[in-house]
C-alpha cells in the first residue's frame, strides 16, 4: 500500500478547501470568497485499496500584517515542511504579482516533491496561464504541474494517479472510516462560521470566532 502526507499550500482564495474536499470526496474544510477563511490546519484523508493519503489544509499564505497572519503562515510553512508531497495551488485566472513572489521566497519545498496544481482553468485566458507557468518552472523546475477545475472536480483523479506515483509504501495511518482529525465539536463551529461569512460582509469583523458550551 502507498501512504504518506501532503501538505496543500497556496495563497488566500486560491482553491485549496475546495480541492481538499474534491480529493477526499467529503466537505471536511469549509468554503467562501473570503481569505483567510481556512484558520486551522485540517486533515482530510483519502482511502483507497491501494492508498491512504493524508491531506493537510492551510491557511493562505500571505505578508502578515498582524500576529494572527504570521501564526497562521508559520502554520502553513509548517505543514510543507513536515509532509512527503507538496501541492502548492496557484489561482491560473491571476496574474503573477507580489503576493505570488512572497510566497515563493518564502516556501522553502525544494527538497521534497512538489505538485503545483493551477486551478480555476475555467476562468483562466491560455495565454495568462502558459505565462504563469514558465514563471513557476524557473522557480521549480522539477514540480509536475497539473490543471484542474476543483469545484467542478475536473482532473482531480490526475493529482491522485500522481500523487500514488510519488508516495512511498507504508501502512495506514488511520483506520478507514476516518475521514478528518477533528471532532463534530469543531465541525459544527465552523459550519457556522462558514454561513456567517458567507451572509455578512463588512459588518462583521474578519476575525469573527465561534464558541461553543455544550452540545
Amino acid at each position: 500500500m502507498k501512504s504518506g502526507f501532503v501538505a496543500i499550500v497556496g495563497r488566500p482564495n486560491v482553491g485549496k478547501s475546495t480541492l481538499l474536499n474534491r480529493l477526499i470526496n467529503r466537505k471536511v474544510s469549509i468554503v467562501t470568497e473570503k481569505s483567510q477563511t481556512t484558520r486551522n490546519k485540517i486533515l482530510g484523508i483519502f482511502h483507497s485499496d491501494e492508498a491512504q493519503i493524508i491531506f493537510m489544509d492551510t491557511p493562505g499564505i500571505h505578508k502578515p500584517l498582524q500576529q494572527l497572519g504570521k501564526e497562521m503562515n508559520a502554520m502553513a510553512y509548517g505543514a510543507a515542511h513536515s509532509v512527503d508531497v507538496t501541492i502548492l495551488v496557484v489561482d491560473a485566472s491571476k496574474s503573477f504579482g507580489p503576493g505570488d513572489q512572497y510566497l515563493i521566497e518564502n516556501l522553502n519545498v525544494q527538497d521534497r516533491p512538489l505538485i503545483i496544481v493551477f486551478n480555476k482553468l475555467d476562468l483562466a485566458r491560455l495565454d495568462k496561464t502558459e505565462k504563469l507557468k514558465k514563471i513557476y518552472h524557473n522557480y521549480f523546475n522539477n514540480a509536475i504541474f497539473i490543471d484542474t477545475v476543483a469545484k467542478e472536480g475536473f482532473n482531480i483523479q490526475e493529482i491522485i494517479k500522481n500523487l500514488m506515483n510519488i508516495l512511498p509504501e507504508g501502512p495506514a495511518y488511520y483506520p478507514e472510516e476516518t475521514i478528518t482529525d477533528k471532532d463534530e465539536i469543531f465541525h459544527i463551529k465552523e459550519i457556522i462560521r462558514e454561513k456567517i461569512l458567507l451572509q455578512l460582509r463588512q459588518e462583521v469583523p474578519h476575525s469573527i470566532a465561534i464558541y461553543m458550551e455544550n452540545i
